[in-house]
């Protein structure tokens, strides 16, 4: 596998549309655990409580924290959503989405787009042999494009963990863009021996999660909704700021049980209340980011 990029010293303006100086990609993980998934392998939501070393059902403390989401949470924000004209991805279960269908068709109605994200959480990709991921893929496809009457474009694997091989397996299947590699702030491409070439996302997950209630609101570091605010505003300006010289892609993350509570909505609207005084940055979803690279990344690279 080769990438592809554009070296840091040669990165100059213009690379987004219409000379935007940073893109925007947002993004709500819309995810559910298996309950025997979550029994067998105890990996759970990061912001539930932990599953318990000798739990012999799905402990009903950790489902109805992600329930939540769907009951209440997802709601709230999709009111935010309309209020700013913003459609952010869906990293989709196939598990939600066979769960939810009626909730996801009215997202897709809107104009969001699914990202494959697993049939379900609780176990990930590089714990898996080829044949399970292969097959984890294959879910990930048919049931968006049997519910939903489209497949989705892009693929994050769950907990973002992956190998090489899970990215060749992605390629193959179909997949025109990847999530979530951590080394870099532009798209690339990435090449494959059988000539494939697919769009690589990179997102900051490790450490600080970019801008992502996960590292809002863990018990490392509980934030109330106006220290929430100005985490966000000012990790949104200092992107802003070092893309003067340099083009960059700065990401937004919530999940619905989390950032759909009153208090963290609330953070939610003050933020792109917040980046809706940029006339210069250009707020997307990853099919836009993707699609737009795939257009126009190989000029960026050979300029």
């Amino acid at each position: 596998m080769k990438q592809i990029f554009v070296p840091y010293r040669d990165r100059r303006h213009p690379v987004w549309p219409d000379g935007a100086r940073l893109a925007v990609a947002m993004y709500a993980s819309v995810e559910l655990w298996d309950s025997e998934g979550l029994v067998k392998y105890r990996h759970g939501p990061n912001l539930a409580p932990r599953p318990l070393p000798e739990m012999q059902k799905a402990d009903l403390s950790i489902t109805t924290t992600v329930e939540y989401g769907y009951r209440v949470g997802i709601y709230r924000l999709m009111e935010i959503w309309d209020e700013f004209g913003v459609r952010p991805s869906l990293l989709s279960s196939g598990l939600a989405i066979e769960t939810y269908p009626d909730l996801f068709k009215e997202m897709v109605a809107k104009g969001h787009r699914t990202v494959g994200h697993g049939y379900e959480q609780s176990r990930f990709m590089v714990q898996m042999t080829v044949e399970e991921q292969k097959a984890a893929l294959e879910r990930s496809i048919e049931v968006p494009q049997r519910i939903l009457g489209r497949r989705p474009n892009g693929w994050c694997s769950p907990g973002a963990r992956q190998t090489e091989e899970t990215l060749a397996l992605v390629a193959n299947a179909g997949f025109k863009f990847h999530l979530c590699l951590n080394n870099d702030e532009l798209p690339y491409f990435l090449e494959f021996e059988n000539g494939i070439r697919m769009v690589e996302i990179p997102y900051r997950v490790v450490e600080s999660g970019e801008l992502n209630d996960y590292y809002m609101y863990g018990l490392e570091h509980v934030r109330t909704w106006p220290e929430a605010v100005e985490y966000l505003k000012s990790g949104f300006d200092a992107r802003y700021e070092a893309a003067k010289e340099k083009p960059a892609l700065v990401v937004f993350a919530v999940h619905p049980y989390v950032s759909g509570r009153a208090d963290r909505a609330l953070v939610v609207r003050h933020f792109l209340r917040h980046i809706a005084q940029f006339s210069d940055i250009w707020v997307t979803d990853f099919d836009g980011i993707a699609e737009w690279w795939a257009e126009n990344g190989s000029g960026a690279i050979n300029a």
